[in-house]
């Protein structure tokens, strides 16, 4: 069978196409390559118009996997290298991630130690006669649910099991997953274990990816194959990507392009490759960014804050849920317009627009009152990506309370995770709050928890906004 690329091509000879090593594609599958200029009268014409589609298909993921080279976790020396570095004993039960334990035999056959963290769950990673086994199972029945997770060491199997379980349900990769619990526990699976790790790594790689483009590609799907043809007719061979781009990238403000380019260029990366670990970007300044699991540790805490529908975080600032009826001074929210004239809003940031899991409004459902409407699509997941959103959300806040009579609602299905986030973010970019004091100063006023992969990007922003506090210093001091 010969095979032909899905990019632009040149003829070897009679019987090979021959083009740029990469992707490649069954030639009896290949559409037709023409010229611009080559006009469309050969009979063969709807033929070759109904594979034109597929190739841009087949180019857009080929220029996609030259944006995100294929991932390669560490491997299982390198992983055991970073493990066995620095060794130091951890006693017997460590909390590893919030309500999330490892231990050994020891710890799993101590009831009291058991019942004093408030265990309600275990897992034996070591059950069998090969093993000591805890013996029969019990658990507490009051208090949040956490979870003690043992083998015989509490080194190996346990560990493999937590850093399974912070890859598949958390969306770490394996490098995070370890950088999250090494400096709790001193952990290290065996060199078959890590391998086993590292195959789980990849594949949820390339099933991440796999999602991504079948989002973005999903968005064309509606369009004729002679539209697409005409895209290939008129050498627009880009038009697939460039439509995608346009379709991904958020709106942006302006204000924000500058401080976004700056924020993810490759310089401002270096410091934040181990999110849990603590950055001090000014030497001069006593604030430190904490990692992601210090900034998770500041919810464990009560609030002086009582669960409501919504709650106003800021002066003019509301965070809600999509709950029609609320209990807070009779009022409603997101789904019920009456309500949110009562309490004056005049400008809604919707952070779960969609159909899935999300508050289907838009700005229909506002159409016949006084209110400004902005949606983002985004999902409660660790792996979501709504730093993006940060900017343009941050913009929309800024500039509705100009105007000192303007009331921003902001919310997502929950009222505690996306719209605490762009709301955190916010108070970040436009009041020049650190992410713990923006944490701090929200949750005075409402119950709010962001996903942890929300918190690893608040995170990242923060770092960011450091270190242009600090270029914008050192460029003072040298004029």
């Amino acid at each position: 069978m010969l095979f032909v690329l899905a990019d632009e091509a040149h003829q070897m000879g009679p019987t090979c196409t021959a083009v740029r090593p990469k992707l490649f594609v069954p030639l009896t599958e290949a559409p037709a390559l023409r010229s611009p200029s080559t006009a469309d009268t050969s009979p063969f014409a709807d033929a070759a118009d109904s594979l034109s589609f597929k190739r841009l298909v087949y180019l857009s993921q080929w220029r996609m996997s030259l944006r995100n080279p294929p991932y390669e976790p560490p491997s299982v020396s390198e992983l055991q290298a970073v493990l066995l570095a620095g060794r130091q004993p951890t006693g017997h039960v460590n909390q590893v991630w919030p309500n999330l334990y490892i231990g050994n035999e020891v710890a799993a056959r101590d009831k009291a130690t058991l019942h004093s963290l408030g265990i309600t769950h275990i897992v034996n990673a070591a059950h069998g006669s090969p093993d000591p086994s805890a013996g029969p199972c019990f658990h507490v029945n009051t208090g949040p649910r956490r979870v003690f997770v043992h083998c015989l060491m509490g080194v190996s199997r346990s560990a493999t099991l937590v850093l399974a379980f912070l890859m598949i349900v958390e969306g770490l990769r394996l490098q995070e997953a370890v950088a999250a619990v090494r400096p709790h526990r001193d952990i290290c699976p065996n060199p078959g274990f890590l391998q086993q790790l590292r195959s789980l790594d990849m594949s949820l790689e390339r099933e991440r990816r796999r999602k991504v483009q079948s989002k973005a590609l999903g968005k064309f799907s509606g369009q004729t194959i002679g539209q697409w043809n005409l895209l290939i007719k008129s050498g627009h061979i880009c038009t697939l990507e460039m439509s995608l781009w346009r379709e991904i990238k958020p709106r942006s403000p302006a204000g924000c392009d500058s401080f976004t380019e700056r924020w993810r260029s490759p310089s401002n990366q270096h410091r934040g490759k181990n999110p849990y670990a603590a950055v001090q970007v000014d030497p001069d300044s006593d604030y430190i960014t904490p990692g992601t699991l210090d900034l998770e540790q500041l919810f464990w805490t009560g609030t002086i804050a009582q669960y409501a529908h919504v709650n106003e975080v800021w002066p003019s600032v509301y965070i809600g849920d999509d709950s029609e009826y609320v209990l807070h001074e009779n009022r409603k929210t997101a789904l019920e317009r009456p309500g949110l004239s009562d309490l004056g809003i005049t400008h809604v940031l919707n952070a779960a627009e969609g159909k899935w899991n999300n508050v289907l409004t838009g700005a229909h459902y506002y159409s016949d009152m006084s209110i400004q409407y902005y949606g983002i699509e985004a999902d409660d997941k660790p792996t979501f990506n709504i730093s993006p959103y940060f900017c343009p959300a941050a913009e929309f806040i800024h500039e509705a309370l100009r105007h000192p009579q303007n009331k921003v609602l902001v919310h997502c299905v929950m009222g505690r995770s996306r719209s605490a986030t762009l709301v955190l973010a916010y108070l970040m970019m436009k009041h020049s709050l650190t992410v713990v004091e923006a944490i701090e100063r929200v949750r005075q006023h409402r119950c709010i928890l962001p996903n942890h992969g929300f918190l690893r990007q608040l995170r990242a922003l923060d770092i960011a906004l450091q270190e242009e506090k600090l270029r914008i210093k050192r460029q003072m001091h040298d004029q």
